[in-house]
């Protein structure tokens, strides 16, 4: 997803206790950006970061199934 670096730039400043709208600048609704956040901060480790890309990875499968199957 061309978008990685942008989320992961949004992952760290809500992260680092930034206000999403405010401090950190988003053209998307906040509930994956937090999403995303939450998992870092749970993880809170050097591997945080591919463990927020493998969830995004997850999360566009799952999204793209089932809209596969309300097309079809």
């Amino acid at each position: 997803n061309s978008d990685v670096g942008y989320y992961l730039g949004l992952v760290r400043d809500i992260s680092e206790n930034k206000v999403l709208y405010r401090d950190a600048q988003s053209y998307y609704t906040p509930l994956v950006v937090y999403l995303f956040a939450l998992i870092k901060i749970i993880s809170a480790s050097a591997y945080s970061y591919k463990l927020v890309l493998s969830f995004q990875f997850i999360f566009i499968a799952v999204n793209s199934f089932i809209i596969y199957k309300m097309l079809n």
